[in-house]
């Protein structure tokens, strides 16, 4: 694998590639998962861009791309899922044969920095204003699963999960009756995890900022 090559046709595609990373200021859904992520943690890698800015694509050298590539992309840090109608034995065979021609460095072992994110909101509100037909709401509660000392990471996953899509899923009543009134074009909610930290989120296109979001406060309540 000759990254050189590689990361001379990425860099004459730099400008391209600074245009796709400046797309994200054009999505209103990407816009509300990042502010809210940044009124959320204190942690500022749970808030950059998956691309990067366009500055930071512009810093790119050859030497970070190695580094990344070294690191990480080494069977040791891989799975390999397959699917289909076959022998087991056979496919590991060919697996084996296939690994066995090729040349991989010494596995770095990367090793993940965890640090401490108190459950405290960094902000409590904030408007934002974009290029957009309706309101784009976004409505968070950040959990520590500590606090929930009788109850193991997976239970309190599976609890929260259940909560939040009674409340606010594809078929709560909630959504239903506000679909139907047309106070909302539409409502749903997720969850993420982050080193014991758990965010549960309601989002809602709307006419209505104020009424559908009272809605949502009653819900929770």
């Amino acid at each position: 694998y000759d990254i050189s090559i590689d990361f001379i046709k990425a860099a004459k595609e730099r400008g391209i590639i600074v245009s796709e990373a400046n797309l994200i200021y054009d999505n209103p859904f990407a816009l509300g998962m990042y502010g809210i992520f940044n009124n959320l943690f204190k942690r500022k890698e749970c808030t950059k861009f998956i691309t990067g800015t366009s500055e930071d694509v512009k810093k790119i050298t050859l030497e970070d791309v190695t580094n990344v590539f070294n690191t990480y992309y080494h069977p040791q840090n891989c799975s390999l899922v397959i699917t289909g109608n076959f022998n087991p034995y056979e496919m590991l065979a060919a697996i084996k044969e296939n690994q066995s021609n090729k040349e991989f460095g010494k596995y770095l072992n990367p090793i993940r920095i965890k640090s401490s994110e108190s459950k405290k909101v960094i902000k409590e509100y904030e408007e934002v204003e974009a290029n957009v037909n309706n309101y784009k709401i976004r409505v968070a509660i950040k959990l520590r699963v500590d606090d929930y000392k009788d109850l193991t990471m997976l239970k309190v996953l599976l609890y929260t999960r259940i909560i939040i899509n009674i409340n606010f899923g594809m078929c709560s009543d909630l959504r239903n009756e506000l679909i139907d009134k047309e106070l909302v074009h539409e409502i749903n909610c997720g969850i993420n995890e982050l080193d014991r930290i758990i965010i549960f989120q309601i989002y809602a296109d709307t006419d209505y900022k104020e009424e559908t979001l009272q809605r949502i406060y009653n819900q929770l309540d």
